[in-house]
């Protein structure tokens, strides 16, 4: 039997089927931070969303989604000792974080309610796009703590309809007298996502150089990068898509760029990519180190990379808060002989290329143009003017990927030799077997997983 196959109304009339909105409540803090925007009803906004779990607020509601595990990251530990593990949710047209109080994998159903974070987190979930539907600002009970301060008590909410984000909240106006109060800690966003955007998404404008009269921009985490021709009015934009992995968006910058007479460089923490311009609509990209590092900056067209002269204290994502020691070396230069690092011990070079280091997000151009990058776009300065730069013309061109062969590196002729096989000590018999004429040294078979 074949299964019947829906008719087009009845397909229409199921994806015509509203979704509930996406509701999550919005701390004061996160609005204070500026993180969530001061919406009203009507209004697009997007939002990075965190599951709570685990407490009575009357908030909560039955959600169901698909959990995927944040491999290798630590647990965390509550005051009262639970340990708990981040997980990523997806549901229909959404994502969130959730510190799972076990371990979970594929579909879960919980009860618990959606708040908003800080975001830009490379372990966090990707940001909810959709449109304010409903706004109720939440009122709690307040209590005080011994010693000061006061502690929000789970299912006291209570929720009073608003027409715009609120932009004063009573949480710390109260006196010090020991009494509990209730006031607005926060608003609950009614979300509906609707469709999935069609629009190109902007451009995340990241590191920025410029030199050769050409403005270089690194997109914060895809591989694009944007050649800006700042000696045409308007600028002409040029985008290429690079063969380059997609990176964590941790931070500001998670790749540099240095402009050079014939193209730029780009610097990761994995790798360094000469990117040289062929024609107007083309660049060549080659990989020339493998290894990297942040900061960078390139001096008499050789790329450097700066290592932590001190001790210093870091969020791990396996282990937590750890002591980094100083790395081994203040400077290392790239080779791209050996493709590989060297470092740099002597000490008038190391200070030299070191005072070279600049802001990454801003940079002054041969006429005294001072172009920056940030969250609101690309910036050209000139005297007391200050204008946005459109990149939503810019031209999609080709990049041409010129891949590293080990075979042709002079560093690794010896383990080439060591692994490579005469194929004349091999002839083919009558019945379709191949056999040796002759001893190898080595195996192949034990050698079959370091072929290039």
């Amino acid at each position: 039997m074949y299964e019947s196959v829906p008719s087009e109304s009845s397909s229409t009339a199921l994806s015509s089927v509203p979704s509930p909105p996406f509701r999550v409540l919005v701390s004061w803090w996160v609005i204070g931070d500026g993180s969530f925007p001061r919406a009203s009803v009507g209004d697009d906004v997007e939002v990075f969303a965190e599951l709570i779990t685990g407490t009575s607020s009357r908030l909560n509601h039955s959600v169901t989604a698909f959990a995927v595990p944040a491999y290798g990251m630590a647990p965390r530990e509550s005051r009262d000792g639970r340990r708990r593990w981040w997980h990523l949710l997806y549901g229909e047209r959404w994502s969130a974080g959730w510190w799972s109080d076990a371990p979970r994998s594929g579909r879960v159903a919980v009860e618990g309610y959606f708040v908003a974070s800080l975001g830009y987190d490379a372990d966090g979930p990707v940001a909810v796009r959709g449109r304010v539907s409903d706004l109720q600002s939440v009122q709690v009970r307040l209590d005080p703590m011994e010693g000061g301060g006061r502690r929000q008590v789970a299912g006291t909410e209570s929720l009073t309809e608003v027409d715009e984000v609120p932009v004063e909240f009573e949480s710390f106006s109260f006196p010090n007298d020991g009494l509990a109060h209730r006031g607005v800690t926060g608003v609950l966003v009614d979300l509906e996502l609707g469709d999935p955007p069609t629009d190109r998404p902007s451009f995340d404008p990241g590191a920025i150089d410029a030199g050769a009269g050409v403005v270089w921009v690194m997109h914060r985490s895809d591989p694009t990068v944007l050649r800006i021709d700042s000696r045409q009015d308007p600028p002409v934009v040029r985008e290429f898509l690079l063969p380059l992995p997609i990176e964590e968006p941790s931070g500001d910058f998670t790749r540099r760029v240095h402009a050079t007479d014939n193209g730029c460089w780009i610097v990761g923490m994995h790798d360094v990519h000469r990117v040289v311009v062929d024609g107007e609509d083309v660049v060549a990209v080659e990989r020339v180190c493998v290894g990297g590092g942040i900061p960078s900056v390139v001096v008499d067209g050789q790329v450097y990379v700066f290592g932590s002269t001190s001790d210093r204290l870091m969020e791990d994502r396996r282990h937590g808060m750890i002591r980094r020691p100083a790395d081994a070396a203040a400077l290392w230069v790239c080779d791209p002989a050996t493709q590989s690092w060297r470092e740099v011990t002597d000490r008038q070079t190391v200070f030299e290329v070191r005072r070279q280091g600049r802001r990454p997000d801003m940079v002054a151009d041969a006429d005294g143009v001072q172009w920056m990058s940030g969250r609101r776009g690309v910036l050209r300065r000139s005297g007391d003017e200050t204008t946005v730069v459109d990149l939503g013309g810019a031209v999609t061109d080709t990049a041409v990927w010129v891949q590293p062969r080990p075979e042709d590196d002079p560093a690794t002729a010896a383990l080439m030799a060591r692994i490579t096989v005469d194929a004349s000590k091999f002839v083919r018999v009558k019945d379709d077997k191949v056999t040796s004429t002759g001893p190898v040294e080595e195996s192949v078979e034990s050698e079959r997983g370091e072929r290039s």
